[in-house]
């Protein structure tokens, strides 16, 4: 869908989306209302990343794409800290309940995600600018392929390569890391009460650090 309506399209559906799935999660009473509700959260977050990619890649060239990349996946990181340091003050210091972190804290990617729209542009191509180009060759740029193959084809080609799924893999083992830095690491240094135990720094404020 990044590829058919533009990485900007995308990425300000799936916040103004997930801007509402995270309001719907703070109305639900039950089980299935929150699955639900955070389950779609998930699907619209995602809707943010791969297009943003190529929004990247419309931009910057092979020789620079890894080192642009680096900082686009740091920010998904350093949001992490923020999705911890946000119910700190929702919670201490403005003394509202758990579902006000669910309202007030998407403000700030549905900022984030306005500015961007109105700011970034799909490709250099836009303002008038010579894209990247892969760094091909003048010829190869005229000459090679046209692109006539359906969403299908795309698909089958794609799924059927074993990098993929490697990949996915190895997400799965980044985040079992992550979640491992979150929460098990305080509970096993500390104890099974760490939250309420008396401690020279407020263990809250070491969830906080982890992830930075």
């Amino acid at each position: 869908l990044g590829d058919k309506w533009g990485g900007r399209a995308m990425m300000l559906a799936g916040a103004v989306l997930s801007f509402a799935a995270n309001w719907t999660t703070s109305f639900a009473t039950g089980f299935i209302g929150l699955l639900l509700a955070w389950g779609l959260n998930g699907y619209f977050q995602a809707m943010g990343f791969a297009p943003g990619s190529r929004l990247l890649s419309n931009w910057w060239g092979h020789k620079n794409r890894g080192f642009v990349y680096s900082f686009y996946v740091g920010m998904s990181g350093f949001s992490s800290v923020l999705a911890y340091f946000l119910p700190i003050i929702i919670l201490g210091s403005l003394g509202l309940d758990w579902r006000w972190i669910f309202r007030l804290s998407v403000f700030l990617m549905l900022f984030g995600a306005i500015v961007m729209f109105l700011t970034v542009r799909e490709r250099p191509e836009d303002l008038g600018l010579v894209g990247p180009g892969d760094e091909k060759s003048p010829d190869q740029a005229e000459t090679g392929p046209v692109d006539t193959e359906a969403s299908a084809s795309r698909y089958r080609a794609v799924l059927s390569n074993w990098r993929l799924y490697a990949t996915g893999l190895s997400i799965g083992f980044q985040n079992a890391a992550r979640y491992a830095l979150l929460v098990w690491i305080p509970v096993h240094f500390l104890g099974p009460n760490w939250k309420s135990a008396s401690a020279v720094i407020d263990p809250v404020w070491i969830t906080v650090a982890l992830p930075i």
